[in-house]
């Protein structure tokens, strides 16, 4: 259930979108964390070899092998190796029944005698039939023998073979068909063969053919010779009285279950496969079928496998509840799993092996758990091993976090950090899901952090300065390639590489050799540092690196500075002037731009540098601009710092984001960009053989990397005056988190404490808004 929050700040409305839970949230872990965990819960279950998959929609949020495929040869478990999952294979088996009741080839309450070309009866009630929907429930009143007696073979209900006394003993509960309920393999097994003679196609062709392919599995069935056995995951049984895991039956060949010489019939040996629990799958393939079953047995092409009517039967149930359960036809629905969650699915158990496959319908998630082994212990009469990793994934990707737990938990990550003040917002489509402000936006009035603060964002500012030059390149006003000599008025050369030409393009992407000096502050007037005849020839060529424009990569402010006065020069508009009246304005974004003098001081978040365990604030942060008298157009362009000295709020960053995310369109239909120059803001431009600060390859001012994450995302971060600031977006999971940290400790993390702060507040997000 979904809750609405307002939060009143300066007379509007934001609003923050929070999950609400009614119990306690679990503390959120890391995937380290989570992996640790649960090879914990392996050692103490003695559980070999584990899949795990977890589904939320149509989508696997998260999937792992963990342990071993075989033990004695040292192989690990790898995500897609192949599990026999033991009596989940019902449920293919359910559906294929299913598929012919809807092609009126079978009904679920016809005689089995008619369709398996024998009488079967229960010996002490031989006039009620025995039917196809009881053999689905459980009901038939069959029962699984042992020895001699196993369910691997039908001729145990054949009268012609077992005579009425035998059976009675071995074959028989003692109630008339319909009348109770006792699990029962050997009449799925039967089922089979039913199958067969219906279609007149072998067992595992059908499921092949009229359900995997069509739900697009790819290596799965039920003939062992038909997949690849190196994939093949080893079983092992536990012994409990000598706490001793033992190597149990191996893969068997269907043809090496017959006798030399007998072909195959058709309609009598489809128990060979199994249907009561041969199949064999890898954890993500059988995610993949949970989520058709889930989504009522249609394929995620829009293939309907069953009727809706047989959908409704097919998870309706037919035994009354016992225990948290009632068994449906091949499938059941568990209130044991979650607490207060009713769960369909099913579980299996052979050989050593443990599975289980269930979801949620009211909640749109589920989960796939296969165990190559575990212990007998039980928790609420299921298996620890995968009660325990369920319960715990749950915790850590579905449960919806309220809006006190996901406060305690960003409280939790700027404790760990220093944070003074911490301000986030995420972006789920083109929807604003959350925003919120934690901490002091000044430690010393105590004034509390607000989302109306306005931050100095340091090098996210870089992405205005690249849009800015791209709206020109559309304007035909310059070219990426465009000498930046031409374009400023003045020589731009390195004194190492006279003769070759820097470009826009060089000094967007930061591959033209003008670089950052401790000697020489990038933050000076371009008057008096790198405008040729201002300043000696030995400032100029602090400027400039020892290599050749064009062919190296290193991070330069003093480049993209030099960008703001191209963007003056080429415009005839101030830097600042020019980005509000060309972006923020037309994004409709307030209270953001590169002069101060241009903003309300009173709400800017102080920021502060930690020195020898004390806070000093950084008032250079937010100079103002009528500091630099007399401001000469493409020359003082520095006093505006085009490289970071954009100042906005984390709901204006968060527009801005959007846009980029939407290719240049934003919230209000407004276009800025055109998606292709969009896209080359993002393009690698960065030499093959090297990385960019990011650990990716840097674009034009902006950069695609996992640094947030883990996975590939577009964005940036920002890094100056204690102030550190993160702005990605992930175009494939269509999402989007902005964060700034003030006052962090920067002494660890690899890019200093900052970068930990919000990447480990960017995963509480992550999981709580998009995993979800």
């Amino acid at each position: 259930m979904k809750r609405v929050i307002s939060s009143f700040i300066g007379g509007a409305a934001i609003l923050l979108l929070l999950c609400s839970a009614a119990t306690a949230h679990a503390q959120q872990l890391t995937e380290k964390e989570i992996e640790k965990t649960i090879l914990g819960y392996m050692d103490d279950c003695r559980t070999v070899g584990m899949a795990v998959a977890l589904v939320k929609g149509d989508e696997i949020i998260y999937q792992k092998a963990f342990g071993w495929r075989d033990r004695e040869a040292g192989d690990p478990l790898e995500i897609n190796d192949l599990f026999k999952i033991a009596s989940i294979s019902k449920s293919f088996s359910s559906v294929s029944i299913l598929q012919l009741v809807d092609q009126g080839i079978l009904s679920l309450e016809d005689d089995v005698s008619d369709l398996i070309g024998f009488k079967v009866r229960h010996p002490l009630w031989p006039e009620i039939p025995i039917t196809l929907k009881m053999m689905l429930s459980h009901t038939s009143g069959m029962k699984d023998g042992n020895g001699n007696m196993n369910y691997w073979t039908p001729d145990w209900v054949n009268y012609s073979i077992t005579p009425a006394e035998k059976q009675i003993k071995y074959a028989w509960y003692d109630y008339a068909p319909g009348q109770g309920y006792n699990y029962c393999n050997r009449g799925f097994n039967m089922l089979g063969c039913i199958i067969e003679r219906a279609t007149g196609e072998r067992f595992d062709d059908y499921v092949r053919h009229h359900v995997l392919d069509r739900v697009g599995v790819g290596m799965a069935g039920y003939n062992v010779d038909s997949l690849d056995a190196s994939r093949l995951v080893s079983k092992y049984q536990y012994n409990k009285s000598k706490d001793l895991l033992t190597r149990s039956e191996p893969y068997v060949r269907v043809n090496e279950k017959k006798v030399a010489g007998k072909t195959y019939k058709i309609g009598t040996d489809g128990y060979n496969w199994s249907p009561t629990g041969g199949m064999k799958i890898s954890a993500p393939d059988l995610a993949r079928w949970m989520i058709c079953l889930k989504d009522s047995c249609v394929t995620v092409s829009g293939d309907r496998l069953i009727s809706r009517e047989s959908y409704k039967k097919l998870f309706t149930p037919v035994t009354p509840a016992a225990d948290g359960v009632n068994y449906c036809l091949g499938v059941r629905t568990e209130t044991r799993f979650i607490p207060g969650k009713k769960l369909q699915g099913h579980t299996g158990s052979l050989h050593g092996l443990k599975s289980c496959m269930f979801y949620c319908p009211d909640e749109d998630w589920g989960f796939v758990c296969l165990c190559s082994s575990t212990k007998l212990d039980q928790v609420n009469e299921i298996y620890q091993i995968y009660y325990k990793t369920i319960n715990l994934l749950y915790d850590q990707y579905i449960r919806p976090l309220n809006e006190a737990d996901l406060q305690k938990e960003l409280l939790e990550v700027m404790k760990r950090r220093d944070v003074t003040e911490m301000n986030m917002a995420v972006v789920k489509g083109n929807k604003l899901v959350y925003a919120n402000s934690l901490g002091q936006s000044n430690r010393a009035s105590g004034e509390p952090a607000s989302l109306a603060d306005i931050f100095r964002i340091a090098s996210i500012s870089k992405s205005f300065s690249g849009a800015s030059i791209m709206q020109l390149v559309e304007q035909g006003k310059m070219s990426l390639d465009d000498d930046v000599s031409d374009l400023v008025g003045f020589t731009v050369r390195n004194p190492k590489f006279p003769d070759v030409p820097i470009t826009a393009r060089m000094l967007l992407s930061h591959t033209s050799s003008v670089v950052d000096n401790s000697k020489v502050s990038y933050t000076r007037s371009l008057w008096g540092t790198i405008i040729p005849g201002s300043a000696e020839p030995d400032t100029i060529a602090c400027c400039y690196s020892d290599y050749e424009p064009g062919t190296h990569y290193e991070y330069s402010n003093r480049g993209i500075n030099l960008v703001g006065a191209i963007i003056e020069k080429v415009s005839g508009e101030r830097f600042d002037t020019y980005v509000r009246s060309h972006i923020l304005r037309p994004l409709g974004i307030k209270d953001a731009g590169f002069n101060v003098d241009s903003l309300d001081r009173s709400r800017f978040a102080t920021l502060y540098v930690k020195r020898d365990g004390k806070f000093v604030e950084q008032p250079a942060a937010y100079k103002r601009l009528a500091e630099y008298d007399g401001y000469r157009l493409g020359i003082d362009t520095p006093a505006l710092s085009p490289a970071g000295g954009m100042k906005i709020t984390i709901l204006g960053l968060a527009e801005w984001m959007k846009t980029l995310k939407n290719g240049g369109v934003g919230s209000n239909w407004k276009r800025v960009l055109s998606e292709e120059s969009v896209e080359q803001l993002f393009h690698k431009e960065v030499p093959d053989d090297e990385k960019d600060v990011f650990g990716a390859g840097y674009g034009l001012t902006l950069t695609t990397s996992p640094l947030l994450l883990g996975f590939p995302m577009r964005g940036h971060i920002g890094s100056a005056y204690g102030l550190r600031s993160c702005m990605f977006f992930s175009p494939e999971q269509d999402f989007g988190i902005v964060i700034f940290c003030s006052s962090v400790d920067g002494a660890d993390g690899p890019h200093g404490g900052g970068a930990a702060a919000y990447c480990e507040a960017a995963e509480v997000l992550y999981k709580a808004f998009i995993k979800k």
